[in-house]
Formats: C-alpha cells, structure tokens, sequence
C-alpha cells in the first residue's frame, strides 16, 4: 500500500496540468529524399482550432523560395496540410521556412 501511494503520487506530479491547454497552432514540418537525393518532399501541417482564411508556407535555401497555400480542413478535423516536391531544396543542409495566416 505504501509503493501504491508513493507511485500515484509520482505520476500525479508529473502530469502537467495545462496540458490540455496546448499552445496552438502546432506546426509540423518534415523534410525527406524518399525517392532521390535530389528531389525533396516536404509535408507540412499546421493544427489549430482558429479559422483562418488562408495558411501560406513558405521555405527558402541558397537563394531559392518557394511557398505553397495549405489544404483547408474538413470539418471534423482542425489540420491544415499540403505536400510539396522541390528538385533544388536539400534536406540535409539548413533551410528556412515560416507560415503566413490570413484571417
């Protein structure tokens, strides 16, 4: 009974309890070469529960840019997403990238 107490006391402390308060919106960006070193694919998502008119991403390497609108969510979702294949962008070498919202 004690390791009992003293375990629910443990997880208890290590729950956070804003969790459900996530910051929003979460942004996910993922840079792969799954066919070809030199031709990259980027899937980008952004997850948020406000409306937006528009979500542009926007990324840029060595001089090149490129941007893309973001696919607008159904209706049971909040998941904005769009998928891009880019023959000058490498994965492996630092890039930049940022996300415009438009209201």
């Amino acid at each position: 009974m004690k390791y009992a107490a003293m375990i629910y006391f443990l997880i208890l402390s290590g729950c956070d309890p804003d969790f459900h308060d996530q910051v929003y919106p979460l942004e996910t960006v993922e840079c792969t070469h799954p066919d070809s070193r030199y031709e990259a694919v980027v899937k980008v998502s952004v997850d948020d529960k406000k409306e937006w008119n528009e979500i542009i991403f926007l990324i840029s390497q060595d001089g090149y840019e490129w941007d893309t609108s973001l696919w607008e969510p159904d209706e049971i979702k909040n998941t904005w997403d769009s998928r891009m294949q880019l023959y000058e962008l490498n994965c492996t070498e630092a890039y930049d990238y940022e996300f415009e919202y438009i209201k």
